[in-house]
């Protein structure tokens, strides 16, 4: 019987669900209206020559109950019965088959809900309608059809309401395309997500990073259809790689080309879609209907149906990030032969970098690549190793230097080009290979490479006259070619006339006027800071405000990739520096669409798995948690391991209370071990390589290092409530808002110190604890900042070796204390500390030499 949350009524007066009998046999229904109602959501349905159709699809709203524009309940089925194989484009372009648009025949009530009925020549369909009780917005449908004839089939969720073009406000299929409006350039909705395709169009379930195509309306009601776990593919089914055997396709408009969230399973001519006579299929999934934002709703599909916060209660370190670090210094990079790193003679200087073995334009497998220039001198400075001051360093140093364009010409002062061909001896950029193009020239290039990566370099070497007088030298041609909007060009020819290089990008969708903020950091003159706010101020308007946004890879013609992080964190540090709220807003704004970025499915789960003979648990191998590199990338590879959004997650975590982007940065870095190469503790760079190791990106391994350190080094500010800080540089190029440390000290509980990393300079005994140390600025006392990474208590031995500060500093621990946190135990070097769930504990040494 319905429970007073939970009820179906056949008339406004007669319940429906009473006319099943006490067997819960289910009696037919009158020919008067139905009504499906739970505590906040109501459709009812009218009977009329074409079948059962919605007459009313409604939301409470308070002690209201408002309307969804549009109603309609008509179904679909997509059916192809010749044995050849659909073209996948046609499918792609919902055009293949044949398509059969219905009211259902009938409808029966079963006790719980309604279940509705039609016949077609080529088969059955059941649907099956009840409220769900512990999610009172929501309404549970399993459609299940039983083939008459042999075929390709896929089931469509129905279209409870074909919203009117001019009442939305809002519509996603999470990963794949945005807006608050239709676009009628299909190339510009589904490739690059810049508005709604005007057009049916499919996505599918291996880019679809969130199984639940929404749709928001101007009066504030949000519609969802939720894949019921289990609908989409599994990424790795019992002992393969099944990422690209899409099992659900997803849009924001039916067959019709109604606008409406919209679900198909199976895909036409995709895994389980021929189908037998006799035989059955299933598409199981949820409407969820809200007086609410739309990320309420997308944030309820990812906790409330799929578990998200789950992976983390699953989730354990087979080796400490900390750990990790260490291993990439003293195995990947101290070895020149593993890190592949090169150094070449470029018009009588000797630069050096690491070999580049992706594409670029031009190259003869002789491509040289530097990544994250903060990350190199900030761990040299963490850590005092002389490798690197010595080795590494000052040829990298070289390296930017040369790559700036400083004779006269039309280019002077910009980037020269991300890669440096040794056989050639040229620089160049990225290049498309699918495309065409020539050699061009991008400011946001200069930004990234000139700019940032020397006002990196001058944090730790201030004062740099030849460094600083490059900046400003870039800075100028940067502000010299905004146009008098605030933008700039995407790219342009490097040769006369200098024409557009992406005629099909009109605007540059990126925070390009980052480098102009950065520049007026560096060299205190307003008239960047000026120009960087009239960039930031165009960006929030034509990107933020219209969601739509341009990436960094050349080699995927810029379409919307990991960069976008970078959107955030560029807006919270102008916000920060001008004390303007409204771009503290536009950045928080960007970093809900970013999370549309990062895999929510499949369902956590400890399911066993078999790799390479090695035997796992389902969430060990799980792209839960990942962002993609882009869409181009992710089809055959699958999301990637460089989370260089995780620090800039728990600083929005910070600003909004949110606990999806905290768990979010915990997820992308806990319990990934299954990715890392052994020996040099590299993350590979792509989520289908698992712990091949780093490939063909050997830079990335300094990405690596800084988004571990910014992830790490925000998680101790976050739990120490801002007790524990060190002062922040600028995001990295290319990868994501992950930013420097190491330059100033910070702060620990009101003392002065400075980061102080060296490999096993502190070591815990369990892979959960994570230590960091801080040495106060008078040499005479040391931080170990311990870090809980698992949702549950852990007790950590600690064993200090202060020897390794320094050859020549402090080397006896007189004195252990607790600074916050509880210290269990000490007996030197040996201290331990029992921490509660991701819990924190901050730990005095007291040294003399």
């Amino acid at each position: 019987m319905p429970t007073r949350r939970t009820f179906v009524k056949a008339s406004a007066a007669t319940a429906l669900a009473a006319s099943a009998d006490r067997t819960g046999t289910a009696q037919a229904a009158p020919a008067g209206p139905v009504r499906l109602a739970g505590e906040r959501v109501r459709i009812d349905w009218r009977h009329t020559p074409d079948g059962w159709q919605a007459s009313r699809a409604a939301a409470r709203d308070g002690r209201d109950w408002r309307e969804l524009p549009g109603p309609r309940g008509s179904y679909g089925i997509t059916h192809a019965p010749d044995p050849a194989k659909p073209d996948p484009k046609q499918v792609q372009a919902d055009q293949a088959g044949t398509h059969y648009d219905f009211w259902p025949e009938d409808v029966t009530s079963d006790g719980d809900g309604l279940t509705f009925r039609h016949t077609l020549p080529c088969g059955s369909l059941s649907a099956h309608w009840r409220p769900d009780p512990d999610h009172p917005t929501d309404i549970r449908v399993t459609l299940t059809w039983t083939a008459a004839q042999d075929g390709w089939v896929s089931l469509r969720t129905p279209t409870l309401c074909a919203i009117p073009e001019s009442r939305l406000a809002w519509g996603t299929v999470p990963g794949l395309w945005y807006g608050h409006e239709s676009n009628a350039d299909l190339r510009m909705a589904a490739e690059y997500g810049h508005g709604l395709p005007a057009v049916p169009q499919l996505g599918y379930d291996h880019l679809a990073t969130t199984l639940a195509p929404l749709i928001s309306t101007d009066d504030g009601l949000t519609l969802a259809a939720i894949a019921e776990p289990g609908m989409g593919r599994d990424p790795y089914a019992k002992d393969a790689i099944t990422h690209r055997e899409n099992r659900l396709a997803l849009s924001t408009r039916d067959r019709a080309g109604h606008l409406a969230p919209h679900l198909a399973r199976p895909v036409l001519g995709g895994a389980g879609s021929w189908t037998k006579a006799g035989e059955e299929r299933v598409l199981d999934f949820r409407f969820s209907l809200a007086a609410a934002d739309w990320f309420d709703v997308y944030r309820h599909a990812i906790e409330d149906v799929y578990g998200f916060s789950r992976y983390l209660d699953l989730a354990r370190n087979e080796h400490a990030l900390t750990d990790r670090l260490a291993r990439i210094q003293g195995t990947y990079i101290a070895d020149p032969a593993l890190s592949q790193w090169l150094t070449d003679d470029y018009e009588g200087t000797e630069i050096g970098a690491q070999k580049y073995n992706g594409f670029v334009q031009g190259a003869d497998k002789d491509a040289m690549k530097n990544s994250d220039i903060g990350a190199m001198w900030g761990l040299a400075a963490a850590t005092g190793d002389p490798l690197l001051e010595r080795d590494r360093l000052p040829y990298v140093r070289a390296f930017k230097l040369a790559q700036q364009q400083t004779a006269t010409g039309h280019y002077q002062g910009d980037l020269k080009g991300q890669y440096y061909l040794y056989k050639s001896n040229r620089f160049v950029e990225e290049g498309n290979p699918d495309a065409d193009i020539p050699d061009y020239v991008e400011p946001l290039a200069t930004t990234y490479y000139v700019i940032t990566d020397l006002a990196h370099i001058l944090l730790f070497e201030p004062g740099d006259a030849e460094i600083e007088g490059r900046i400003r030298l870039a800075a100028d041609k940067l502000a010299s070619v905004q146009k008098r909007d605030g933008s700039w060009e995407v790219a342009t020819n490097k040769e006369p006339p200098y024409a557009v290089t992406y005629p099909h990008l009109t605007e540059d969708l990126r925070p390009t006027w980052y480098g102009l903020f950065v520049a007026h950091r560096v060299l205190g003159d307003e008239r960047y800071l000026t120009a960087a706010r009239r960039g930031a101020d165009w960006y929030v308007k034509h990107a933020v405000q219209r969601a739509r946004y341009l990436g960094s890879t050349g080699d995927s013609g810029f379409r919307m990739d990991l960069s976008l992080s970078q959107g955030i964190q560029g807006l919270l540090d102008l916000a920060e520096a001008t004390g303007e709220r409204r771009y503290r807003k536009a950045a928080l704004e960007v970093a809900r669409i970013h999370t549309t970025w990062v895999y929510t499915h499949p369902r956590p789960s400890a399911e066993p798995r078999t790799r390479d003979g090695e035997t796992y648990q389902a969430w060990q191998l799980t792209q839960l948690g990942l962002q993609k590199e882009q869409n181009d990338s992710a089809p055959a590879n699958g999301p990637i391991l460089l989370s260089s959004f995780a620090g800039t997650y728990l600083r929005v975590f910070r600003l909004t209370g949110e606990p999806l982007y905290r768990d979010m940065a915990r997820a992308a870095a806990l319990g990934r071990d299954a990715f890392t190469a052994e020996a040099p503790g590299v993350h590979s760079y792509y989520w289908q390589t698992f712990d091949k190791g780093i490939g063909a990106f050997p830079h990335h391994s300094w990405w690596q290092i800084g988004w571990i350190l910014d992830y790490l080094l925000e998680e101790a500010r976050t739990r120490s409530g801002g007790r524990v800080t060190f002062p922040r540089g600028y995001f990295t190029p290319k990868v994501g808002g992950q930013q420097t440390y190491g330059f100033a000290p910070g702060t620990v509980h009101g003392t002065k110190a400075t980061l102080r990393i060296p490999p096993r300079m502190l070591t815990a005994d369990t892979p959960q604890a994570e230590v960091l140390g801080a040495l106060a600025v008078d040499g005479e006392r040391l931080f170990a900042l311990v870090l809980n990474s698992a949702g549950e208590p852990l007790t950590a031995t600690v064993t200090a070796d202060p020897a390794k500060l320094h050859p020549e500093g402090p080397r006896q621990i007189t004195g252990i204390h607790a600074v916050s946190g509880r210290l269990t135990g000490a007996d030197a070097p040996r201290f331990t500390v029992a921490l509660p769930p991701y819990g924190m504990a901050v730990v005095r040494l007291d040294l003399q030499s």
